[in-house]
C-alpha cells in the first residue's frame, strides 16, 4: 500500500474510533456513520494492535459510562418512590448478600462456652426456701 493509501486508512481508523466513542462502542452505528464496513473494522482489529487497544479502551469507557448513567437514572427513580426500580437494584447489587453474610457469619461466630461454678448455699438458705414455699402454698 502506498503512502496515500496508508494515510487514508489512518484517517478512516481515526474516524471509526471517533464514531465508536460517540455511539458507545456500537460498531454497526459507527460503521454507518463513517461509511466503513463493519468487516473492515473487524479486520483492522485483527491486523493492528494499536487500533485494537483503542477499540477495547473505548468499549470499556463506554460500558462504564452507560452503567453509570443507568445507576444514576435508577437512583433518581428510587428517590421519587419507584419501588420496582429499588427492588430490582437491590436484586442486582445484593444478590449474593445472603451468601456473603453466611461467609462472614461463619467466620465471626463467637465461641459459646458455659462454665458452671459451684457456690455453697449462703447461710439461712434452707430457711428462706421453706418460708417461700409456705408463702406461695407450694408444700
Amino acid at each position: 500500500m502506498g503512502k496515500k493509501g496508508e494515510t487514508e486508512t489512518a484517517r478512516q481508523k481515526q474516524a471509526m474510533l471517533k464514531a465508536l466513542d460517540a455511539h458507545y462502542g456500537n460498531v454497526r452505528i459507527a460503521a454507518d456513520a463513517t461509511g466503513i464496513a463493519p468487516s473492515t473494522h473487524y479486520r483492522w482489529r485483527q491486523e493492528d494492535d494499536d487500533y485494537e487497544s483503542s477499540v477495547a479502551y473505548i468499549k470499556d469507557i463506554s460500558f462504564n459510562n452507560i452503567k453509570d448513567a443507568l445507576v444514576t437514572s435508577a437512583i433518581e427513580k428510587i428517590k421519587n418512590g419507584d419501588t420496582k426500580v429499588l427492588n430490582k437494584m437491590l436484586g442486582i447489587y445484593l444478590k449474593k448478600l445472603p451468601e456473603e453474610m453466611e461467609k462472614v457469619s461463619s467466620k465471626m461466630k463467637p465461641k459459646v462456652e458455659a462454665r458452671i461454678k459451684y457456690v455453697a448455699k449462703p447461710p439461712g438458705w434452707d430457711k428462706m426456701v421453706e418460708e417461700m414455699k409456705q408463702k406461695h402454698g407450694l408444700e
